[in-house]
C-alpha cells in the first residue's frame, strides 16, 4: 500500500505511473484505482540461499530483472521504484545494464546491498543504515501515508488533551498475531467504547464478532475507507506495529503498540524511548495482566504521549519524497543571483564559511560574473521542490579538485545536504577527470565533519590553525 501511496501522489503531480508485479489479486485492485499495470508471470524455481527474504521471490531474480528492463524500455520510466525483501543490488545492477532509469529503494530491514540511486527508510528513527552509500530520505517525515491524514490531523490533535473514553484497536487487517483478542482480554473490566478495526478475511473476524456481539459500545469494524476519521476519534489505541505507527502518530494517538514480529521490535523501542507509545513485544501482549497494565499506564499519561507522537511524523511525507524524486542539480545562471546573495549573506552559512567576511550585492554580482565565465570547475544549484542549496567543485590540477557547498534555504527535508553531494558525486566521477576531492571544514562545524565522513572522505591533516583537510579519491568503479 505504500507503493499505492506514493503511486497516487505522483500522478497527482502529472507523473505517468504504471505498476509492474505479479500476477495476483492486487492487480485487479490498481487496475480499478486507473493505474496502467503490467503483469510478469511467475514460476516454479528452486531459490537461492540469500538474500534473507528470497523465499519470497516468485520469478528468478535475473528473469526479472530482464523482464523488468523490458517494461521500463518500453514506457520510457525516469524513474523505477522497487519495495521487495527479496530483491538486491544484483537485480538493480542487471536493470542498469540495460537502461538508464533510476531507481528508489523502499527497505526497512537493511539486511542487504540495494544498489539503488536513493533509498526510502521510513521506519529508522535511530543510527544510520549498516548498508549505506546511497543517498537517503531515513525517518518518518518521509512516511507515506495517505493525504487524508494529514487533512485529518488539526481536528485530532485539538481534542488530544480529554479523556480516555474510546479506544480503538489495530490488530492489522489479517491480525496474523492474534492481537484483536489479547486486546479484548485486557480491556475485559474497562467501561468505555472499544473498536476493533480489522480486514474482512482475518484470521480472527469471527472470534472478534462473538466476543463484541451483545457487549454495548464495543464494535467491529471491518475494511474500513475511513481509518484517518476513526483513529482522529478514538483516545487511545492498542495496536500492531509497521506503517500504521505513523498514522497514530501523525494523529497524536496515544498507542499501546505492539511489535508482533522480530524486525518491528527497534521501531517499538525507538517511539517508546520518545515517550510516543508504551512498547510490548508479541510474549508479553500475550498476559492479560501486562498488557492491562500498559493499558492503565498509557491511560495516566495520554497527554504527554499523545504530544510526543505528533512530534514525530506530520503526515507530509508522500509530499517530500516526490520533492526528492523531482530533485534537480542544476548548472549555476544569472537568474540564481538574488537568492545566492541571500544565501551568501546569512548567518548560517556565514558562520559555516572559511572566509567570514561581509559583502555588498555590488561586489556580489563581480562573484557571479567570474564564475558564470569559468570553465574550470562545476557550480550547481540544488533543488527539492524549491532552490536549496549550492556546491561547487574547482580544478586545482593533477587530477585534484576543491569543493565547497551550503544550504542557504533554512527549510529542507531532513538530509537534503547529503542528497546533494552525493548527486554531485556523481556528476564529478561521471563528467570530469577528478582523481581526488578535497574539502576544507572549520573545526567547529562538526555537521560538516560528519557528512563528510559519512561520504567515505578521509580527514588527512590540518589545513591550517581551526581548519581541518578531508579528502576523497575517485572509487574503484569510477
Amino acid at each position: 500500500m505504500r507503493c499505492l501511496t506514493l503511486a497516487e501522489g505522483a500522478r497527482g503531480r502529472g507523473h505517468d505511473v504504471v505498476f509492474v508485479c505479479m500476477k495476483d489479486a492486487m492487480t485487479s485492485y490498481l487496475t480499478r484505482k486507473s493505474f496502467e499495470v503490467v503483469e510478469i508471470m511467475p514460476q516454479d524455481f528452486v531459490p537461492e540461499t540469500s538474500p534473507t527474504h528470497v523465499a519470497w521471490l516468485r520469478l528468478p531474480w535475473d528473469i526479472d530483472a530482464a523482464r523488468t528492463a523490458e517494461i521500463v524500455l518500453g514506457c520510457r520510466a525516469d524513474w523505477l521504484i522497487w519495495d521487495h525483501y527479496g530483491l538486491d543490488a544484483r537485480w538493480v545492477g542487471a536493470i542498469q545494464k540495460h537502461t538508464a532509469v533510476k531507481t528508489l529503494a523502499i527497505d526497512d530491514l537493511d539486511d542487504r546491498a540495494l544498489g539503488a540511486d536513493l533509498v526510502l527508510d521510513q521506519t529508522r528513527l535511530n543510527g544510520s543504515r549498516t548498508y549505506a552509500g546511497s543517498p537517503a530520505m531515513i525517518g518518518p517525515s518521509f512516511a507515506l501515508l495517505r493525504p487524508e491524514f494529514a487533512q485529518t490531523r488539526e481536528a485530532a490533535l485539538a481534542r488530544m488533551n480529554g479523556p480516555v473514553r474510546r479506544i480503538i484497536v489495530t490488530p492489522g487487517l489479517m491480525d496474523a498475531a492474534g492481537l484483536a483478542l489479547l486486546a479484548l482480554d485486557a480491556l475485559e473490566d474497562w467501561d468505555g467504547e472499544v473498536e476493533v478495526v480489522m480486514g474482512h478475511a482475518s484470521q480472527s473476524r469471527a472470534a472478534v464478532e462473538q466476543r463484541v456481539a451483545g457487549r454495548t459500545g464495543w464494535y467491529l469494524t471491518l475494511d474500513t475507507p475511513d481509518m484517518p476519521e476513526r483513529l482522529a476519534v478514538a483516545d487511545l489505541c492498542i495496536g500492531a506495529a509497521g506503517m500504521s505507527t505513523w498514522e497514530r502518530c501523525c494523529l497524536g494517538l496515544p498507542t499501546v503498540v505492539v511489535g508482533v514480529a522480530a524486525n518491528q521490535m527497534p521501531l517499538c523501542q525507538a517511539i517508546d524511548e520518545r515517550g510516543a507509545a508504551i512498547c510490548l513485544p508479541l510474549d508479553d501482549a500475550r498476559s492479560v495482566q501486562r498488557l492491562k497494565a500498559a493499558v492503565d499506564a498509557a491511560i495516566d499519561q495520554t497527554e504527554d504521549m499523545a504530544r510526543a507522537a505528533a512530534q514525530l511524523c506530520d503526515g507530509k511525507g508522500t509530499e517530500r519524497v516526490l520533492d526528492c524524486l523531482e530533485a534537480n542539480l542544476r548548472p549555476l545562471t544569472r537568474d540564481d543571483t538574488r537568492h545566492i546573495f541571500d544565501w551568501r549573506s546569512s548567518p548560517h552559512v556565514q558562520n559555516a564559511s572559511l572566509t567570514q567576511t561581509h559583502f555588498s550585492f555590488d561586489s556580489h554580482l563581480v562573484w557571479m560574473n567570474q564564475v558564470l565565465n569559468r570553465t574550470d570547475g562545476l557550480w550547481r544549484i540544488y533543488e527539492e521542490g524549491l532552490p536549496i542549496g549550492f556546491v561547487s567543485a574547482v580544478d586545482h590540477g593533477s587530477g585534484v579538485w576543491l569543493w565547497n557547498f551550503y544550504l542557504g534555504a533554512r527549510e529542507t527535508h531532513k538530509g537534503a545536504g547529503g542528497r546533494m553531494l552525493a548527486w554531485f558525486l556523481q556528476e564529478i566521477w561521471r563528467d570530469t577527470a577528478c582523481e581526488r576531492i578535497k574539502a576544507v571544514v572549520l573545526t567547529g562545524n562538526a555537521a560538516s565533519q560528519a557528512l563528510h565522513l559519512k561520504l567515505g572522505f578521509r580527514q588527512i591533516d590540518n589545513a591550517d590553525k581551526g581548519q581541518l583537510l578531508y579528502v576523497l579519491d575517485r572509487p574503484d568503479n569510477n
